[in-house]
């Protein structure tokens, strides 16, 4: 058995800290990492983009460690970098969630979710991080309806625009949800995850947080593991009855990007940067008392 307490899952540093400043704070993190700011309005979400990619899922897989407790490894190949800073054809995206020492699994509700062998088209973070080098829930599986290739995120609402909060999704439901739990026989566990703006109380005198790692890194040595992968979900399908014209008002890729680039005009913002793939913000609030077991 074990107990996982997941008490401010994006603070698990020993003081608060504020948006852009350096982590050395962060038990566990690098030295030279920068937290990120808040993405809930356009010119933010602009600011922090180091890249639009999109690449095909081509295998999920799980690690767990003591420091960044369990974690999803989605492996992308064939990816293109559409906009931003280029990042290599294969990457891997190491997410919060996965099993942990119990057998169960756990996800956060406010991450993408997955499926193996869709493509997508993600905004990955020029800031450092500590649950997913996307940014917020900007993963965008393509689906063709009436012989267009669209974007749907995972609640399978289309994307629609860019406008002032962001990438807007407003047609209607237009496919079934991506499921919120892993392909498992053990109960799952959905929890919400807190922002990072999330106040902690200060560590005791003289005490750790958290066990420390060289680079924020430590706990995914395992980072995909091939010969066991696990799918997360199954394909989510089309609704019955959805056809073009429920679909006419969503975005292909290519309009997607030049609805970014339409928005970042009349400020002059441009989007790249770093593109920052390993976690570096430093360790959860994880305390395993049996180890991590491949079942």
């Amino acid at each position: 058995m074990s107990l996982l307490v997941f008490a401010a899952l994006s603070a698990a540093s020993c003081h608060p800290h504020s948006a852009d400043r350096s982590a050395t704070s962060f038990e566990g993190g690098a030295r030279d990492a920068v937290a990120p700011e808040s993405f809930d309005r356009i010119d933010g979400l602009l600011k922090q983009t180091g890249a639009i990619v999109r690449g095909t899922v081509s295998g999920i897989s799980y690690a767990y460690g003591n420091c960044l407790g369990p974690r999803t490894m989605v492996s992308l190949t064939g990816v293109e970098t559409l906009a931003g800073t280029p990042v290599d054809d294969h990457i891997i995206l190491n997410t919060f969630g996965g099993k942990t020492p119990n057998g169960k699994f756990v996800t956060a509700s406010e991450l993408p979710r997955y499926v193996e062998g869709a493509s997508y088209v993600l905004f990955l973070f020029n800031k450092d991080w500590r649950f997913s080098p996307v940014i917020g829930d900007l993963a965008f599986r393509e689906e063709t309806i009436g012989g267009r290739k669209i974007l749907v995120d995972s609640e399978g609402y289309g994307v629609t625009g860019v406008g002032k909060l962001g990438v807007e999704r407003n047609t209607a439901q237009l496919a079934e949800p991506a499921l919120e739990r892993f392909g498992s026989p053990y109960r799952s566990e959905v929890i919400d995850r807190a922002g990072d703006a999330t106040p902690v109380a200060p560590c005791k005198g003289g005490t750790k947080c958290s066990p420390p790692s060289a680079d924020g890194d430590a706990a995914t040595g395992a980072l995909l593991q091939k010969d066991r992968p696990v799918t997360v979900s199954a394909r989510p399908a089309i609704l019955t009855g959805i056809g073009p014209a429920d679909a006419r008002t969503a975005l292909t890729a290519g309009d997607l990007v030049a609805a970014i680039g339409r928005a970042a005009n009349p400020s002059g913002q441009q989007i790249g940067g770093r593109v920052q793939l390993r976690p570096r913000l430093g360790c959860l609030r994880v305390t395993p008392t049996s180890p991590w077991r491949r079942r």
